[in-house]
């Protein structure tokens, strides 16, 4: 059945591809990113495996939500991954903690003490610059901006 349109109504013409199909095809091209020093120094604090924790973090979860979900599985005994399938499903980390009988208080002052742990750890991956002068502590390489200028 077509129905009538008032004069002056707006009307789009496409080559065929809807918004959705659009948005499919911008999602495989998505570029990943690769794991940051935090993501690295949380694989190698808590013992998990860093590709499986760069997933989480190129999927969108956040580093305070990553140790929660890792303690978790830790305490629960339940694989890392079928907690996040829990969570994609938008099962909430308290109901998680409830389920599994995870006080969720302690759960949150462990999550700050790793967290800043974490954080600690994580600045040793990443190159320190400090006025002109670039150290790496893990490549032992110094670049002084002085020496190529001169001064």
């Amino acid at each position: 059945m077509l129905a009538a349109l008032e004069a002056g109504a707006d009307v789009g013409v496409s080559a065929g591809i809807s918004p959705l199909d659009d948005y499919s095809l911008r999602r495989e091209k998505q570029l990943v990113r690769p794991a940051d020093a935090f993501v690295k120094a949380l694989a190698k604090h808590l013992e998990q495996n860093q590709d499986e924790l760069t997933g989480l973090w190129n999927r969108g979860y956040g580093r305070n939500e990553m140790i929660k979900l890792i303690l978790i599985s830790k305490r629960s005994g339940v694989a890392l991954k079928d907690i996040t399938k829990q969570r994609d499903k938008g099962v909430k980390l308290l109901q998680l903690c409830e389920k599994y009988s995870i006080n969720y208080a302690d759960l949150l002052g462990e999550a700050k003490i790793v967290r800043t742990k974490v954080d600690v750890r994580a600045r040793s991956f990443e190159p320190e610059i400090h006025y002109g002068v670039m150290r790496s502590s893990s490549a032992g390489v110094n670049i002084s901006t002085s020496a190529a200028t001169g001064q």
